[in-house]
């Protein structure tokens, strides 16, 4: 299911995550990084559901840089939240879900399932920060299995990321 502009998935898409807990010297050094996305025009696709992520979303909005949304439940029933309109109406938005009708509701099990998906449509992913051992740590190690281009902030919070084969971002 989608909503909103289809052609971003012909863009090139930088895939982000960040566990809930994050220290305040890797949000400093997020809020760099977002700049850099924004003057790279680059599409980011996520399911912004984390604190940072959440946060991320509405600066990238109000920057205009393009967004893929992927909610972690349908998007039938889903009401649109009005922070997101001018962003539609300017194709500059698109929220993509690889879930049924009937899975109206977020659970532990469909998040995993859409940072998976998220993961294998974009075409590099950016973990800002995984918990050691926490469930944004196993996707990393996954994305890494699979071959795909891993990215991490270059911080002494994200040593167990680089060591597994992150690049800095």
């Amino acid at each position: 299911m989608a909503l909103g502009n289809l052609s971003l998935l012909q863009h090139d898409m930088l895939g982000l995550f960040c566990s809930a807990k994050c220290s305040g010297s890797l949000i400093l050094k997020f809020y760099d990084v977002l700049r850099t996305l924004r003057d790279a025009q680059q599409t980011v696709i996520s399911g912004f559901h984390s604190p940072l992520e959440r946060e991320a979303l509405l600066t990238l909005i109000k920057r205009q840089v393009s967004i893929i949304i992927c909610p972690a439940r349908s998007i039938d029933t889903m009401r649109v939240p009005a922070v997101w309109q001018q962003a539609l109406s300017n194709e500059r938005l698109l929220v993509l879900s690889p879930f049924a009708a009937n899975e109206e509701r977020v659970t532990a099990r469909l998040a995993i399932r859409r940072n998976e998906f998220v993961a294998a449509v974009a075409d590099r992913v950016l973990i800002v920060h995984a918990e050691p051992g926490g469930r944004t740590a196993k996707l990393a190690q996954t994305i890494l299995e699979r071959g795909a281009r891993l990215l991490t902030l270059d911080a002494p919070e994200n040593r167990h990321l680089l060591d597994l084969g992150a690049e800095p971002f």
